[in-house]
């Protein structure tokens, strides 16, 4: 299993910084391309937003990623900024593009369940109008919010609940791409609900061991987010306990050094 971050809130000179401080593997940054300046670029798995991230160039750039993996559609079951709000036959409609990049490929995290959601089951029941077959699909993409105020033990219970209903549901491996505590109220950030600091610090420290000794099947895992933005600070006290980085310094916060000495140990 391998650890890393998502990124996107940094510097290119930020998330070199902040990326080799952390010690992970590989990362993601919603993009199919990173700086190529960037040392960090041969850890970068490429990833489409949404279908207009399907342009030529960022095609090529994939396909020369040294990269054996890209991520896809980001929740097309949920409205922007956070989601894709891409239809099942928008997303088979594409597909193809995925299929001829050589790469393994994950399937959509969705917002709802990506077990038995409608979204996730009508795509995977789907055909891919080129081949006529089912989409090509060599893992599945996780995402899960965990909530705030619950103890350790329980949110890893609900962790592994979820993990375990859609390896049971799939049988593909998966890669838990964001995870985190919040609460999502609303659409407005200020009105989001976080863990405090504490909490995060016991559940990434906890992650690395906890995933390889209870869910071999996830191949990889990063919590989210690795930074935000100063505007995105501002809305919510919230953001502050939960990113693993300084977004003026690519300094690590206390929980991204509790989650760098989890994953470096396991």
């Amino acid at each position: 299993m391998q650890a890393s971050q998502s990124s996107r809130e940094l510097t290119s000179a930020q998330e070199v910084s902040a990326i080799a401080a952390l010690g992970v593997n590989w990362y993601h940054n919603y993009n199919p391309t990173t700086d190529n300046s960037n040392p960090t670029s041969n850890m970068h798995v490429p990833a489409f937003f949404d279908t207009s991230y399907l342009t030529a160039p960022n095609i090529a750039a994939a396909i020369a990623s040294p990269s054996s993996a890209i991520l896809t559609f980001n929740e097309p079951d949920n409205l922007p900024p956070g989601g894709s709000n891409i239809s099942v036959a928008t997303a088979l409609a594409n597909w193809h593009q995925f299929e001829t990049m050589g790469k393994r490929i994950g399937a959509p995290p969705t917002a709802q369940s990506n077990a038995n959601g409608t979204w996730i089951v009508n795509f995977m029941g789907g055909t891919v109008p080129e081949t006529g077959l089912p989409p090509q699909v060599d893992f599945m993409t996780v995402h899960k919010y965990l909530a705030p105020g619950a103890s350790l033990a329980s949110k890893l219970s609900t962790l592994g609940t979820y993990l375990a209903a859609i390896y049971a549901a799939w049988k593909r491996p998966l890669w838990l791409t964001e995870v985190s505590i919040i609460t999502f109220t609303t659409s407005d950030p200020a009105t989001w609900v976080f863990g405090t600091q504490q909490e995060y610090i016991d559940l990434f420290s906890a992650l690395p061991w906890w995933l390889a000794q209870n869910h071999p099947y996830v191949e990889r895992f990063c919590p989210y987010p690795l930074a935000e933005t100063p505007a995105v600070m501002a809305m919510n006290a919230g953001f502050a306990n939960i990113v693993l980085a300084d977004n003026s310094t690519g300094a690590l916060t206390a929980v991204g050094t509790a989650y760098r000495d989890a994953h470096v140990q396991h």
